[in-house]
């Protein structure tokens, strides 16, 4: 899961704010009502490429692609975390916690169940924990078959 997402609207604000530019102003500049302003800093609204152009335009010294990019990114990152919370609703994550030893792993570290749960899967290079479960047989049956073999002699 994503820990702590950034909206372009925030990033926005801020160069608002450095800036000493109003919404108002920003929306006489570019063409947009206010409302699509606040809806956009909010992270209510997208930044579209015809809305990355204006920006542009307003800070001349921030690309376009900038605020593409940044958008894109964020809402990526909305859609991972939303799978993710959806993908832990269908587990029983108290299981898994005692299993993968969430406790001692992540001892002193004060994350939710869901956390550890995401911090685990990426300790151990995997998207799921079926996955987790699949490479730990492949990586346990040849060694107990080679055992088995060497106790049978």
């Amino acid at each position: 899961m994503v820990d702590y997402l950034v909206s372009t609207g925030t990033i926005l604000k801020e160069y608002l704010e450095v800036r000493n530019i109003t919404q108002k102003e920003l929306a006489n500049e570019t063409g947009y009502s206010e409302k699509h302003i606040s809806n956009i800093i909010s992270g209510k609204a997208k930044v579209t490429d015809e809305f990355a152009y204006k920006l542009e335009k307003v800070f001349p010294d921030v690309k376009a692609e900038f605020w593409l990019k940044i958008e894109g990114e964020y809402r990526l990152n909305l859609l991972r975390a939303e799978a993710k919370k959806k993908e832990f609703e269908n587990l029983d994550l108290k299981t898994i916690s005692k299993e993968y030893q969430f406790d001692y792993v992540f001892k002193g570290l004060n994350y939710s169940i869901e956390k550890k749960a995401d911090e685990m899967l990426k300790l151990l290079g995997v998207n799921n924990f079926e996955a987790a479960n699949e490479s730990a047989d492949r990586k346990t049956k040849p060694i107990g078959i080679f055992f088995s073999r060497w106790w049978k002699s």
